[in-house]
């Protein structure tokens, strides 16, 4: 129970950070500049904190921000990876600096720029590693840069510096999120651009190199912090880092790529930008979830007839967990292949316990049928099988699940046949006493004959019941009449479809007596007494 309300309290607080709903919903069906900008509308305009100061400035937030899980009265300094205490801060030259990832010289040289103190591209730094990397572009290869305090595995030549493995991703993504927010801003347009070499002007390379990095080092639990951190601060996000797809998306959008993914229970409805060919979709290992959970169990091709649609089935998904997808050998309905390691981002709601692949109502000669199915199922107790006549709900029957199984199970149940349209629905229970409803499936019984029957309750004051089954469709009326045949009352005059009816009838301004109703359809008529007692 402790640990329980422990992980309660962490995730509370994790959320009080955590994107807002509906943060990205206009970038919906956006790809190239137009989703560029649709970003840039999103993330301008943060709350802007002094480069220093006395009171909070981004030093105090990369404490925050970059501190060291395992240490946290330390920061954990980028290219490098060593961890310094937070309190040393530049020291003389012996702690640690900010190290601005787009460098200031490239577009905002003053620090009373709005960009030269915007924290989502600042990072901690050993010092002399901060000037070995000075303004270089972002590129592949060069030599080992060794510092007086040991290797970094960084590499560096003339004009471009290749980050350590682990932090590839997250410069990528900060850079990327500089050309987004700074999209024509406050008289400055950052951009990206495919070479090296740049000059100081606001551009800054290699574009082709940082979306590849991107794809190689998916965001981890300590850039979505650190990116939750910033946004307590400064008001607004990184996009890439909750969104890695959103790069190709701008970058790539002329090629075959991942558009986004969406969660149903254990199932990952993953979406493309074209048709999929189906022979390279179906593979269960060209799909590969993180947090150890792997590929997909089974994987669905052209679900509606859709074929930029892949749903995903997976036996573990996480309630409220973000997760990143990672795709290859996938190829276009035209033959292209997506690029290696392609990756979208995906967060669960509450997974549901059972995956309902189908379900369904068939008349029957003696009854209806409801038959469904599972592609899996996580302590599930059963199913209450729920009718609604008369626009009320009842449980009508219950049928044992399957515990925990990950296969797929097939189940059925029968009802006897009720008039008119009945409608249906599954209520799947738990062992935990949670549930969940299923989708409502109708079916609509016609009358085997044309019937009228005795009013309820009879005799009767005021009011009382008449129902009638219609065999067919057709101009039907019900009329009242008393003992002399004179006409007293209409309650139905009209077209009525084949089915069973049910009308009321109020007698509170007739006397005592006998009466009489009849129900007449074409060549059908039937007529029958009832007795008002006041």
């Amino acid at each position: 129970m402790l640990l329980r309300l422990v992980l309660t309290l962490l995730l509370t607080a994790t959320m009080l950070y955590s994107q807002p709903s509906g943060y990205y919903q206009s970038t919906q069906g956006e790809f190239d500049e137009n989703l560029k900008w649709e970003l840039h509308q999103i993330i301008r305009n943060h709350v802007r904190f002094p480069y220093s100061s006395s009171g909070t400035d981004t030093w105090d937030i990369l404490k925050q921000s970059d501190k060291d899980t395992t240490n946290p009265a330390n920061v954990v300094l980028l290219y490098s990876g060593w961890t310094l205490d937070g309190e040393d801060e530049y020291n003389n030259g012996n702690g640690w600096n900010r190290e601005h990832v787009w460098p200031n010289s490239h577009g905002f040289p003053s620090s009373g720029d709005t960009a030269y103190t915007d924290v989502h591209h600042l990072r901690p730094c050993d010092i002399s590693v901060n000037g070995a990397r000075g303004n270089k572009d972002f590129d592949n290869g060069g030599t080992q840069y060794i510092d007086g305090d040991g290797a970094t595995n960084c590499y560096t030549d003339g004009d471009s510096w290749e980050p350590r493995p682990e932090v590839k991703g997250d410069v990528a993504r900060m850079v990327m999120y500089m050309a987004a927010r700074y999209e024509g801003f406050s008289g400055y347009d950052l951009e990206l651009v495919d070479y090296t070499g740049t000059p100081t002007q606001p551009i800054l390379g290699k574009e082709s190199t940082l979306l590849e990095w991107n794809r190689l080092d998916p965001p981890d639990d300590f850039e979505r912090n650190r990116n939750d951190v910033i946004f307590s601060y400064q008001q607004n996000r990184n996009p890439f880092v909750d969104h890695p797809e959103f790069a190709d998306r701008i970058y790539r959008s002329d090629d075959f790529i991942l558009d986004y993914a969406t969660q149903e229970g254990n199932i990952i409805n993953l979406y493309f930008n074209e048709d999929t060919n189906p022979f390279s979709a179906v593979a269960n290992q060209n799909y590969s979830l993180d947090r150890g959970v792997g590929s997909p169990y089974y994987v669905e091709v052209g679900y509606q007839d859709n074929y930029k649609l892949v749903r995903l089935f997976f036996d573990n998904l996480t309630v409220n967990t973000k997760y990143i997808l990672t795709v290859n050998d996938v190829t276009s309905s035209s033959n292209e292949q997506i690029a290696d390691n392609s990756i979208v981002a995906v967060t669960t709601d509450d997974v549901v316990p059972v995956e309902l692949i189908s379900f369904r109502a068939e008349i029957a000669e003696n009854g209806v049928n409801l038959i469904w199915q599972t592609a899996c199922e996580t302590n599930n107790r059963g199913f209450e099988i729920e009718r609604k006549l008369d626009n009320n709900w009842v449980k009508a029957g219950f049928v044992e699940g399957n515990g925990t199984c990950m296969e797929i199970n097939n189940y059925s149940w029968s009802d006897v046949k009720h008039p008119g349209a009945v409608q249906y629905r599954l209520k799947q229970v738990d062992f935990d006493g949670k549930s969940t409803f299923s989708d409502v499936v109708e079916v609509i019984n016609i009358p085997a004959e044309f019937r009228l029957s005795q009013n309820y309750p009879n005799p009767f004051n005021p009011t009382t019941t008449i129902q009638f089954d219609l065999n067919e469709s057709g101009i039907t009326s019900l009329k009242i009449y008393d003992v002399l045949g004179n006409h007293i009352a209409t309650l139905a005059d009209e077209i009525l479809e084949a089915g069973a009816y049910k009308i009321d009838f109020n007698a509170s301004e007739l006397s005592s007596g006998i009466y009489f109703y009849e129900l007449l359809q074409g060549n059908y008529r039937i007529m029958k007494k009832m007795i008002l007692i006041k």
